[in-house]
């Protein structure tokens, strides 16, 4: 690393942070970016807080042998399968950014709920009807950009509806997860 990368870290803020949500990319490529192959992608970040993104981990065991070599007892080590990849956050429950039935349309059958009367929108978990999504979180100062992407994730968690205080507001929390293999990191280049 150079002196001049130091000099210029990026530190990366709220303010700079897109969060989106949108149907799954069938193929991931290379010739564009995460965000720009999201098909229909709706931004959320407007109502975002808390988010967590955690890459899967790839654990190892240790396998003790018999024996011993330099005075240390022979071991190997056995690599395990890579776990989910995983996003968590909070959303405020609002309607000016349609908060408060964005998510719940991932959980339920990707459609837009069960119409009833007077333009009501009902919503079931756990009818077996889920919709795989894609959720990219875009970090940007205009000349930086990093991008995460979760594709094939599903809504594992839309709830815990909560107040935050006594005097303030609602919000909920959310989670998504997909496979090792659907997660996806990507960093822009300076010349």
């Amino acid at each position: 690393m150079a002196a001049d990368d130091i000099l210029n870290t990026q530190v990366w803020t709220a303010r700079q942070t897109e969060l989106y949500i949108g149907n799954t990319v069938a193929s991931v490529v290379t010739s564009n970016t995460l965000y720009g192959q999201l098909s229909s992608p709706t931004l959320f970040s407007g109502s975002a807080k808390n988010v967590t993104v955690s890459p899967p981990e790839g654990a190892v065991d240790k396998i003790d042998l018999m024996g011993e070599t330099n005075n240390f007892q022979n071991q190997k080590i056995e690599e395990k399968p890579f776990g989910m990849a995983t996003i968590t956050g909070t959303i405020l429950l609002e309607n000016e950014y349609q908060t408060d039935e964005l998510l719940e349309e991932w959980m339920d059958t990707g459609a837009v709920g069960t119409a009833s009367a007077s333009q009501w929108y009902r919503f079931r978990v756990g009818d077996g009807g889920r919709t795989q999504c894609s959720i990219v979180v875009k970090l940007s100062d205009g000349t930086h950009e990093v991008q995460f992407m979760l594709n094939n994730a599903y809504l594992t968690k839309v709830g815990d509806k909560k107040l935050s205080g006594g005097d303030s507001h609602w919000e909920m929390d959310f989670e998504a997860t997909c496979l090792a293999e659907d997660y996806y990191e990507a960093f822009k280049t300076q010349a």
